[in-house]
């Protein structure tokens, strides 16, 4: 965990060992459980509802 500044910290996670698809799992878990609070840009917000929107069609 880095402080960016007093209010902005970077988690920096890596695999060092161990099982691949195992850490994948985590990945994404731990990932998805952090989503409301990762910050976007605007345009990866914009590119993300999109994306959403498409795969509620299909």
């Amino acid at each position: 965990v880095f402080e960016v500044a007093p209010t902005f910290f970077m988690v920096d996670i890596q695999k060092a060992a161990g099982d691949a698809s195992e850490y994948l799992k985590f990945y994404k878990n731990f990932s998805s459980n952090l989503e409301d609070i990762i910050w976007k840009s605007p345009h990866e917000t914009s590119k993300l509802k999109t994306s959403k929107n498409r795969s509620k069609r299909h």
